[in-house]
């Protein structure tokens, strides 16, 4: 269902004449639930069929499901994403899985923003357990697979597939993005309308209180950590009173631990999300409602967080937001960092203007995708919380060096981005 509803998106956003999508399933004797992450695979299948359209304009893409039986609970799934575009050459498949790798030929023009991403595609492919395999010559299309082995959710046996969310989701209705974050109030309304929505943006939870109350929202995405009230109270009174009792709320954060999902659920809170947040992950939990908030990846997040596996995609976000857009808030992020460093090492400056430029500068680089700066300014944050003001001599030159490290990897991305745009005049 995942993947014919994406194929279904797909065809109608393509407009290319003669480009034809074809999805084959075999093998799945009746459809349930399984365990697994519903957003990281849609993810990763639409980056392939993304990838696939984009570098065969006017040819065939494939998308091929096999299910087979491997004994006991499991199930194999094979995938497939086969296009007769461009291709890749020998030399160049070991490299395009490694961080910010874009193929350019001289005979082909690719679009502005557009890069394969694959480094993140591997991330996904790897962490729900399988591996990611590429079959190409150049100029003769490519071949991307990977498998998957799943077991059936033991909650959801003799389950019927989800339907949309219980509280229906107007797809061209108004919706509120609320953070007191300007990066990442930015990034939320793209990604809420592309998805159609009229948005509207908010800065503190009474504003969006007061918002919600007056005007009737069909989505509401929350942060969790605003000045005032947070996100889990925004949320309660919202749903207490007022012309949004019935909206979808969604809250956003980059601690996820610090948050019960009972509670949340309690609350009425429909789903809770891991940063980084991209478009696909917003799109799927409106899209499958509760079996998505069941696996929105908190846990897998987490890991990487504090393993310091960074998810940021320079050339995704050009593709959402335009190579112009995408650079302007990955440099805000990157100057909240420096500007909470700069802070941190003044002894002049207070200690509440420091926690503040701390929160900022946590917020935007981990909505970006910078895992391990940000989990190392979140890290000196707790610290600063319980310690009240922790040492600076080793934990500012060491957050120093993750910025720098962050920058670097920015730099690359950069000039990718303007060669392309002057390639495309």
């Amino acid at each position: 269902e995942i993947a014919a509803d994406l194929f279904a998106k797909k065809w109608s956003e393509i407009g290319q004449p003669g480009m034809t999508l074809t999805l084959q399933i075999t093998g799945e004797l009746e459809p349930t639930f399984y365990r697994g992450s519903a957003v990281a695979f849609s993810r990763v299948l639409d980056k392939l069929l993304q990838n696939a359209i984009t570098h065969s304009p006017h040819g065939v893409v494939t998308a091929t499901l096999a299910f087979s039986d491997v004994g006991g609970d499991a199930t194999r799934l094979d995938v497939a994403v086969r296009d007769k575009g461009i291709g890749i050459a020998a030399e160049d498949q070991a490299r395009i899985f490694e961080p910010f790798e874009t193929l350019r030929y001289d005979s082909f023009a690719v679009r502005q923003g557009a890069g394969l991403g694959l480094s993140v595609v591997r991330s996904l492919v790897e962490s729900m357990g399988g591996r990611i395999e590429v079959e190409s010559a150049r100029g003769g299309g490519s071949c991307f697979r990977f498998s998957l082995t799943l077991t059936p959710a033991p909650e959801a046996r003799g389950k019927k597939l989800p339907g949309p969310l219980p509280r229906w989701v107007e797809r061209n209705g108004d919706a509120l993005v609320a953070d007191d974050n300007a990066v990442n109030v930015t990034l939320m309304r793209y990604m809420v309308e592309r998805l159609g929505f009229h948005v509207s943006e908010a800065m503190t939870g009474e504003d969006t209180v007061a918002r919600a109350q007056g005007q009737r929202l069909s989505l509401i995405v929350l942060d969790y950590l605003m000045p005032g009230l947070n996100g889990l109270e925004t949320a309660r009174q919202i749903r207490a009173a007022g012309a949004s009792r019935e909206a979808t709320i969604l809250l956003v954060t980059a601690v996820p631990e610090q948050i019960d999902p009972e509670e949340a659920s309690r609350i009425g809170i429909d789903a809770v999300l891991p940063k980084p947040i991209s478009y696909g992950q917003i799109e799927a939990v409106l899209q499958y409602g509760a079996a998505s908030q069941q696996y929105t990846g908190a846990a897998e997040a987490v890991q990487a967080r504090d393993a310091g596996e960074d998810a940021f995609d320079f050339a995704e976000l050009c593709d959402m937001l335009g190579a112009d857009t995408a650079r302007k808030l990955v440099n805000e992020a990157l100057q909240n960092a420096q500007r909470a460093l700069n802070l941190l090492a003044d002894d002049a400056t207070p200690q509440e203007q420091k926690a503040h430029a701390l929160h900022d500068a946590i917020g935007s680089t981990s909505m970006i995708g910078f895992a391990a700066l940000g989990k190392g300014l979140l890290d000196f944050k707790r610290d600063m919380d319980c310690q009240g003001y922790p040492p600076v001599d080793h934990a500012v030159p060491a957050l120093r060096a993750l910025l720098a490290e962050a920058e670097g990897r920015v730099k690359p991305e950069r000039a990718t981005a303007g060669s392309s745009k002057a390639r495309t005049g």
